[in-house]
């Protein structure tokens, strides 16, 4: 098909006279700001001229997508970019009181020929919400919205603009069915005495999940930390990287033949340093203890052994060192 045949190309060139007005009245105020901006601190310069020169090259690739008759390609596309450089590019030229834009939060990755695809949305976004050249002559205009969402495997894009009391009720979005249609698109239009209404529904690209990392096997800890704080603190480090917690508010709750590794705080025999090394001595699976504090009273090797003050991250390596056994 020729540039003369096509006649979403040909509804495209009729509306750029109407487009390019204000696109380049905002190109002139994006130069304005940038020539302002050089002439400020580092500061300026970077935010503000960088800000608008994103915008005016933004403006300008969407129309070049929109002049242009590129060979038919298919490639991905993020299509909540689309749409928002398309509503910028052909917002002031809307005859609408005003435009409501959602867009998702998200990315919403399709594949369609990017020309096509550019010049559908233009003409369902520029003519259709934008109503007749005329449109806005009467002393009431309309109000438009434009809605993306995303379902499971389907994009959908939403257009609605009121009719107001004095305006036109046409409805040109049904010229755009075979279009959309050559893009493996779906459009419904819907038109009533007070909105005309279009639905464009494009095949959405669903991102493959990346393989999850091995998850390592949870592995207990039993803490005896008489001092509140000190507990706390514990719980919500060792809580942090996914190890199973359970208190005990002595040793003598502690069993070796539980799972688990055991945080023994010397202050649980604070002032009865004795009974802590006949404990130490008589436990049964050292290597699975840790002794923070009063590491003076271990009688024997195999016990890991903690000073106080320590760091998070040293408890962490020793803990680490343990599993790793």
């Amino acid at each position: 098909m020729t540039q003369e045949e096509d006649p979403l190309q040909r509804e495209i060139e009729g509306l750029l006279p109407r487009w390019i007005p204000p696109l380049v009245h905002r190109l002139n105020n994006s130069l304005a700001v940038i020539h302002g901006a050089l002439q400020g601190s580092t500061e300026v310069r970077d935010r503000a001229a960088g800000r608008e020169f994103e915008t005016a090259r933004s403006l300008l690739r969407q129309l070049s997508l929109l002049v242009k008759t590129p060979p038919p390609r298919t490639e991905e596309l993020e299509l909540s970019l689309l749409v928002a450089g398309i509503a910028e590019l052909v917002r002031p030229s809307l005859e609408v009181e005003r435009i409501d834009l959602v867009l998702p939060k998200g990315a919403v990755p399709v594949r369609a020929d990017p020309s096509r695809l550019g010049k559908l949305l233009a003409f369902l976004v520029g003519r259709v919400l934008a109503g007749p050249p005329d449109a806005g002559r009467g002393e009431t205009k309309a109000r438009a919205r434009l809605a993306l969402r995303v379902g499971t495997g389907w994009a959908t894009l939403s257009g609605v603009r009121e009719h107001p009391p004095d305006g036109t009720t046409e409805a040109p979005a049904l010229r755009a069915i075979p279009w959309a249609e050559e893009l493996g698109a779906r459009l419904s239009v819907r038109d009533t005495k007070r909105c005309h209404a279009w639905r464009l529904a494009l095949p959405c690209l669903v991102a493959q999940p990346s393989p999850a990392a091995p998850r390592r096997p949870r592995r207990r800890v039993v803490l005896c930390v008489p001092e509140a704080s000190l507990a706390e603190l514990l719980v919500l480090v060792l809580g942090h990287e996914g190890f199973e917690i359970t208190l005990v508010d002595g040793p003598e709750r502690f069993s070796p033949s539980e799972e688990g590794l055991f945080l023994l705080d010397a202050d649980a025999y604070l002032g009865r340093p004795a009974e802590l090394g006949v404990f130490l001595e008589r436990w049964s699976a050292p290597e699975r203890l840790v002794l923070i504090g009063g590491t003076e009273n271990v009688p024997r090797d195999g016990i890991a052994r903690l000073e106080k003050p320590f760091r998070p991250g040293e408890l962490l390596s020793t803990l680490e060192g343990m599993r790793a056994k």
